[in-house]
């Protein structure tokens, strides 16, 4: 073997030992995602100051199928949003993202929720037999007790994986945090009652008539006396 041969030799083993450390640490540190199961789920606990928030209602969409190694592919009724969905997995900027597609979905009515329904007593609310997939929630602001919580939309991939994981997490639980918007509730003046209206000056209509009766009286008493002085003469 001439030094040409045995310096290829050098170079290629030096990169197949480049690519064998690399390849654990990116792809096979975590095994692939069983897309052939629909047993995932997903509860939300809705509380407030350790407060469960009953009757809160969700609506969930399904917005993107998932790869084994969770790469979105944007369902058909989201398919403009194909770049941004990638750039936000990229960059963590799901917030925006879930904002965005809210926004969208409150002029497109046709667009309908895969599940919807109200949080128990207990604040929970669970949905079961799930696939996996990128899924938007949405809550839609309740009232309770005078004060009025509201709930931003997120984002989450199911099944979830935090960053510090090494399995991914099929059942899975969200907490969103309500935001809380306390109103005064001011009470309103009875309403006048409708007809005749009463004078601006606070007097009653009633004494009017009596007043008319009286002053028609005197007027025809005055005119008697004056016709008996006149046969006097």
């Amino acid at each position: 073997m001439n030094k040409t041969q045995q310096w290829i030799v050098s170079i290629s083993l030096m990169a197949l030992c480049v690519i064998l450390s690399i390849r654990p640490a990116t792809v096979c540190a975590i095994e692939p995602i069983d897309l052939s199961r629909d047993d995932l789920s997903l509860k939300i606990r809705y509380v407030h100051e350790d407060v469960p928030l009953a009757g809160a209602a969700f609506a969930l969409y399904r917005i993107a199928d998932l790869d084994e190694f969770a790469n979105p592919t944007p369902m058909d009724s989201f398919a403009d949003f194909s770049g941004k969905i990638t750039d936000a997995g990229e960059n963590g900027e799901w917030n925006d993202l879930a904002q965005e597609l809210a926004d969208y979905l409150t002029g497109h009515d046709d667009i309908l929720p895969i599940n919807h329904g109200v949080t128990d007593s207990d604040g929970m609310y669970t949905i079961s037999q799930l696939t996996p997939g990128l899924y938007l929630v949405i809550g839609h602001p309740v009232r309770i007790d005078g004060t009025n919580y509201t709930c931003n939309p997120f984002l989450i991939n199911l099944p979830n994986r935090e960053s510090d994981a090494d399995d991914w997490k099929y059942q899975e639980t969200a907490s969103p945090k309500p935001g809380a918007v306390h109103q005064e509730i001011i009470p309103q003046r009875p309403t006048p009652p409708q007809g005749d209206k009463l004078p601006q000056t606070g007097m009653l209509w009633w004494p009017v008539p009596v007043l008319v009766s009286m002053g028609l009286f005197c007027f025809l008493e005055g005119l008697l006396q004056k016709k008996d002085r006149t046969n006097e003469k």
